[in-house]
This record gives C-alpha cells, structure tokens and sequence, in this order.
C-alpha cells in the first residue's frame, strides 16, 4: 500500500511528518484561507438557520419620522419637508426573523479573519518560547517565518467544527425560546448560534481542538526541535484555553459593542510589539539616557527583550478576545 503524500501525512502523523518535509508557504496560506472560508460560509448559513426559525413581529419607533419634540414644537412650518414626515406614523411593526439573521451574519468577517489571526498568534507563541530572548528583531522575525508553513495545517482541522456548526444550531433552535425584544432578539441568537449549548457540538469541538494541538505539537517539534513532551505541552495548554474562550465567549464577550475593529488594530499592535522589540527598545533607551554620560554601550539584556516580546504576544491575546473572534474559534 502506498503511503500517503505528506500533505496528507502531516495531519495523522506530524511529528515524524515535519521533521523530514518542509511545506510551502503559498499551500499554507491557502489552507488557512480555506479554513476561513468555510467559517464564514458557516456563519451565514448559521444566520439563514436562525432567521428562518424566528417568527412574528414587533413594535419599534418609526425611523422615518423626527423625534416628538420636534414635531410638538411645530418646528416645521405646514407643507415643509419635516411637516411631512411628522404625518408618518410613530410606530411601526418589524418583523423578528430577518433581526435575528443579521444579528448572526454580522459576524461573518469577522469570522473569515478568525482563522487568521489564530494561525500568526500560535505561531507568535511557538515562536517566542522556542527562541532566544536575545535575539535581533529581523532573526526572531524570520524565525517566525520559518514556523507559519507548519503551523498552518494545525489550523485546518477547525474546518471540521466550523462546518458542523449549522447543523448543530438547527437542533438547538427546535426547542429555543427568543424573546420579542429586538435588542434582547439579537444578543439571544448571537448566543444560540455559537453552538455551545449542544453537548455534540461541544463534543466536536473539543475533539477537532485536541487534533489541531496534535498537529500543532508535532510542527513544533520538527520545525524548532522541541522535545516532544515540551511541544505537547505546550499545544495541551493552547487547546485548553481555545475550548475555555469558544465553549464561554459567546456568553462572556458579547460582540454587541463596536470593538471589532479596535481589537483587530490591538492584534495588529501586539504584533508589532513582538517582531520590533529591540527597536522599541533602542528607541525608548535612547530618550530615557539623553543627558546621560556613558550610553552608548547600553544593552538590554535578553530576558527584558524576551518580556516584552511577551507583551506584544498578550497585546495580541487580548486584542483578538476584545474583537470577539472567540465565538468563531
């Protein structure tokens, strides 16, 4: 029996797989763009499922008419535009189905960069405790580079869950009581879509989980050479805490705020901090010693570049939780 190619081999045997094959980075990239394809697919068939369940309608202001204070006021005179819109009826009814879809398919692209931003935070990870903390930004920055090849096939076994997704909120929603309020309407089918109240959905999860941290250890093993108890814990602990954040974040971070854009620009930001910390580090040491005599053999020593390395990585951590990208793990 042949055995099977490498692209093949690296999901159910990584740690032999890695050490002996290189995958390119243009394959890599269009598994995780695949992977961030079928989330979003799932998402927004996730949305029709939601919408399509919900019924009825209720009573919202009209948008279309001004406040009552200006109408009260007469602040229109008779036939001018605003008298006539102040004709238009106060309230108006909405119905609750498409508000629940948009609700869920708000989180489409948001959805489609989660499995993104997951691919460069663990290889950010696996890069920062596997290196030197001495390094040179560009020498910590290329061995950054050398793990995403690797590390990206550990993001595809998620596709699995992602597409599992919408067939476990169509039974979720066969027994799921909504509310009539629009503004409670949409934080309930934000929640309901998330899956997590499905224990087979809980189940795929935490079985697609354990495989991605199987193929993540065995990455880190053959690209960097960790032990393999070292690369398993590691990815152990990486799989615990996605199960924690996407099993509790649909309930613990709302995406009812706009902060998506602010915790991808913290992802971003943290990044930076990580990749040019001895820059940063120059720069801030060069304005704390002006004045000073004997700075120009000051150098940071390698666990203060190694901590704030770490503080990009947790910039990038709280960034990515901030934006609400948990609920799409």
């Amino acid at each position: 029996m042949p055995s099977l190619p490498p692209q093949l081999r690296a999901f159910v045997r990584p740690f032999g797989t890695f050490r002996e094959w290189t995958p390119s980075l243009g394959v890599a990239l269009l598994l995780v763009l695949v992977a961030g394809g079928a989330n979003a697919y799932a998402v927004a068939q996730t949305a029709d499922v939601v919408g399509g369940h919900v019924s009825g309608t209720t009573v919202v202001d009209n948008p279309a008419r001004p406040p009552e204070a200006i109408c009260d006021d007469d602040f229109g005179e008779i036939g001018s535009d605003v008298d006539r819109r102040c004709d238009r009826p106060k309230t108006i009814e909405k119905k609750l189905g498409p508000v629940a879809a948009d609700a869920v398919s708000g989180g489409v692209p948001l959805a489609l960069l989660t499995p993104f931003v997951t691919w460069i935070l663990v290889t950010v990870v696996f890069a920062l405790l596997t290196a030197d903390g001495g390094l040179r930004d560009g020498e910590q920055f290329e061995q950054f580079v050398g793990l995403l090849p690797a590390t990206a096939w550990g993001v595809a076994p998620a596709t699995l869950r992602y597409l599992a997704r919408p067939v476990a909120v169509s039974r979720l929603v066969e027994e799921w009581s909504y509310p009539s309020d629009v503004e409670l309407l949409s934080e309930a089918a934000r929640t309901v879509s998330a899956g997590t109240d499905s224990t087979v959905f809980l189940a795929v999860l935490a079985a697609t989980l354990a495989w991605q941290g199987y193929v993540f250890a065995g990455a880190l093993r053959g690209v960097r050479d960790a032990s393999r108890e070292r690369a398993v814990g590691v990815a152990a602990v990486l799989a615990a805490l996605a199960f924690g954040f996407a099993a509790v974040g649909a309930v613990s971070f709302p995406p009812d705020a706009p902060n998506e854009i602010l915790g991808l620009l913290g992802v971003a930001v943290g990044f930076v901090a990580f990749a040019l910390a001895r820059t940063f580090v120059a720069i801030d040491t060069f304005f704390e010693l002006i004045g000073m005599r004997g700075r120009k053999n000051v150098e940071p020593r390698d666990w203060y570049l190694w901590l704030r390395r770490a503080m990009g990585a947790l910039v990038m951590v709280a960034g990515f939780v901030l934006s609400g990208g948990v609920r799409y793990l």
